[in-house]
């Protein structure tokens, strides 16, 4: 089989080019800043749509472009022609958004107008009483208070619910607590899902009806058999993975062994940066297909971290070493697939698990594609072990998966 990675190391820079030669082609101006603190003074003006990276903002002028920025405490007081996405510690929006707003940190306090949607998400999020949604409002979060004026639907997906206020469409809560003030005015109708009744006061004014849906809890023996489904359909497409990809696969489980850490912290850079640049790829000149070709690279690349991180895990369980011939590492994949599911099935550790998976996987990956021979972290090999190569690509040769080299050198 003809050797791929040349092929493979160019796919994500060729893209990124690609990309950057397409951004002066457009038609759309943007405006790409990182700084420290940023202050937008009233009177003044953002006439571009704007990416920014920064820690504490405050923006009491015109934002008269679309706005997406990543920072930690956001104060948005002023006007924002376009839309809004933000990701930060602290969110504030108090200002008037022309568009739709996109929310999302540990603490969302909207209390300004919004003449589009609203989606908000975080630990604690308030849309206060001085808030005026014209459109509709999806909301999630731990405990979510609203209390605003909502001219559409609300969505809101929490712990812990508190309504009140004046909404105009129909209320959708799925929560575990759910409170409604009396004096709240609802001009559709409330379905919930809740584990209790709830119980509206005599003020409070609801036009529709009042409806819980309940939702059954799935059997074990289903849950174990959907499992199970998952478990050998990722068997089924990790086996022609490890015997088509065998140095690939091996480079991977090597510098998670030795390496974790940088693994963790390369995929979750990637995790972060890969949308977005498949996002901002989707307004240039290439559009689309460069698009949907970094949203496929990426997909298959987080598939197959599942992979990687299950060949490791069983191969630590199992007390492997070395590079795994097939019939090992179909033995290691199998065994670390079955902890990973099992540990999954726990309802409080299914998601920590799957996003730590994704995260070291897709690391261990990335630097298997692109970067594993910048790295000196490997130790030494044992006898008879394959090394990461020092002298060059020309002089690498791939461990194999067909034949076990500690054991024949044991013999």
């Amino acid at each position: 089989m003809p050797d791929i990675r040349p092929h493979l190391r160019h796919i994500l820079p060729a893209a990124l080019l690609v990309f950057l030669a397409g951004m002066p082609l457009t038609t759309r101006a943007v405006t790409f800043t990182s700084t420290n603190d940023f202050l937008l003074p009233a009177g003044a003006s953002l006439a571009e749509e704007t990416w920014m990276l920064t820690g504490n903002v405050e923006i009491h002028g015109s934002v008269d472009n679309d706005l997406f920025i990543l920072g930690e405490k956001l104060l948005f007081p002023g006007t924002f022609e376009k839309s809004v996405w933000a990701l930060g510690d602290d969110i504030t929006l108090s200002g008037t958004a022309h568009d739709d707003a996109r929310l999302l940190a540990r603490s969302v306090t909207v209390g300004g107008r919004i003449s589009d949607d609203l989606m908000a998400g975080g630990n604690d999020v308030k849309i206060s009483s001085n808030c005026v949604i014209e459109g509709s409002a999806f909301v999630f979060a731990e405990n979510a208070v609203v209390v605003g004026h909502i001219a559409g639907d609300l969505t809101i997906t929490a712990y812990e619910v508190t309504l009140g206020g004046d909404i105009g469409g129909k209320v959708e809560i799925t929560a575990q607590d759910i409170v409604v003030l009396p004096g709240a005015r609802i001009g559709g109708d409330i379905v919930y899902r809740s584990s209790g009744e709830l119980f509206l006061d005599k003020s409070v004014i609801l036009n529709g009806s009042l409806r819980r849906q309940t939702v059954p809890a799935p059997s074990m023996r289903r849950s174990i058999l959907m499992q199970a489904s998952f478990l050998f359909g990722a068997l089924a497409l990790g086996l022609p993975f490890m015997a088509l990809f065998s140095g690939l696969t091996n480079r991977s489980i090597n510098l998670l062994r030795h390496a974790a850490w940088r693994c963790a912290l390369t995929g979750t850079i990637a995790f972060c940066i890969v949308p977005m640049v498949a996002f901002a790829a989707f307004f240039t000149i290439f559009g689309i297909p460069l698009c949907i070709t970094l949203v496929l690279f990426f997909t298959c690349l987080l598939f197959v971290s599942k992979i990687i991180v299950a060949l490791t895990l069983g191969a630590a369980i199992m007390r492997y070493r070395g590079a795994l011939s097939f019939a090992k590492g179909f033995s290691a994949l199998f065994i670390g697939l079955l902890f990973l599911y099992i540990v999954a099935m726990v309802p409080t550790l299914g998601m920590v698990v799957w996003l730590s998976t994704a995260m070291f996987g897709l690391g261990a990956l990335l630097l298997a594609i692109f970067g594993a021979r910048l790295f000196t972290l490997i130790p030494s090999p044992q006898p008879g072990q394959q090394a990461f190569p020092s002298s060059g690509p020309q002089d690498f040769k791939e461990p194999s998966l067909n034949e076990d080299t500690n054991d024949n050198h044991k013999e």
